[in-house]
C-alpha cells in the first residue's frame, strides 16, 4: 500500500479538544448504560471480517441471527474486495505527542499505540 503526499491537515486545537471533550462524555454516559446494551468493538476487527463483526455485536446484544441479511452482508463486503483505505503520511512528532497527551483515556481505553 503507497502513501499519499496529499496528507490529511494537522488537526487544529478545535478537533484536539473536541475529540477528548466527546470522549470524556462517552466515557462518563457510558457507565449509565446497562450491562448488555452496549458493544464496542474495534475497527480493525469489523475491516478484517465485517459479517463476523455484526454476527458478533448481535449476539453480544442478544438480538438474534444475521440471517436475513446474512447475503446481503456478503455481498457488500464481495462488492468491496479490492477496497484499500487511504494512507497517510505521518503527523509531525509534536502534534502526534499533544495527541497522545490529550487523548490518552481513549488510546488507554481501547488498547491503541499513541506512536503507531
Amino acid at each position: 500500500a503507497k502513501m499519499q503526499s496529499g496528507d490529511l491537515p494537522e488537526p487544529d486545537e478545535f478537533v484536539i479538544d473536541r475529540y477528548r471533550r466527546l470522549y470524556d462524555a462517552y466515557f462518563a454516559a457510558k457507565e449509565t448504560i446497562p450491562d448488555g446494551r452496549l458493544v464496542e468493538i474495534r475497527f480493525e476487527t469489523l475491516a478484517e471480517d465485517p459479517v463476523a463483526g455484526i454476527a458478533d455485536i448481535y449476539r453480544r446484544l442478544d438480538l438474534g441471527t444475521i440471517e436475513a441479511f446474512g447475503p446481503a452482508l456478503e455481498a457488500q463486503r464481495a462488492a468491496l474486495a479490492g477496497y484499500a483505505q487511504n494512507r497517510y503520511l505521518p503527523l509531525a512528532a509534536p502534534v502526534r505527542h499533544r495527541i497522545a497527551r490529550e487523548w490518552a483515556r481513549s488510546f488507554e481505553r481501547w488498547g491503541y499505540d499513541p506512536d503507531a
